[in-house]
């Protein structure tokens, strides 16, 4: 779950029955872009702030939760979005990059 959102991810076989796992994404695993474009659900948010890298944008993407996500899109394609501060965002992480872990925090592998 995302907030109060269930996140469909494909579990590996082997890693079925194993409880809890915890799922990680980085920032540059996660595509952003404007509500209502892009393939499939997407999950929402308001653009809080972001910062340039050199060849990467660092963006803050607040949650209707109040969680913050970190979102690192390359610089072409920040400003092909013409994104503002305060704007609605469209969030989505990007298949098989999700990271698995055990609660113990050994990283057991991608989904």
């Amino acid at each position: 779950m995302v907030e109060d959102t269930p996140l469909e991810i494909q579990i590996p076989d082997h890693l079925r029955g194993l409880d809890p796992l915890r799922v990680c994404i980085r920032p540059e695993h996660i595509s952003l872009g404007r509500p209502g474009t892009g393939p499939g659900p997407a999950f929402t948010g308001t653009l809080a702030s972001y910062a340039f890298l050199g060849q990467t944008v660092r963006s803050t993407i607040i949650t209707p939760g109040g969680a913050s996500l970190l979102v690192d899109l390359s610089t072409q394609e920040w400003l092909a979005l013409k994104l503002a501060v305060g704007e609605a965002v469209a969030w989505r992480i990007q298949p098989g990059q999700a990271m698995i872990f055990a609660d113990d925090g050994t990283a057991l592998g991608h989904c």
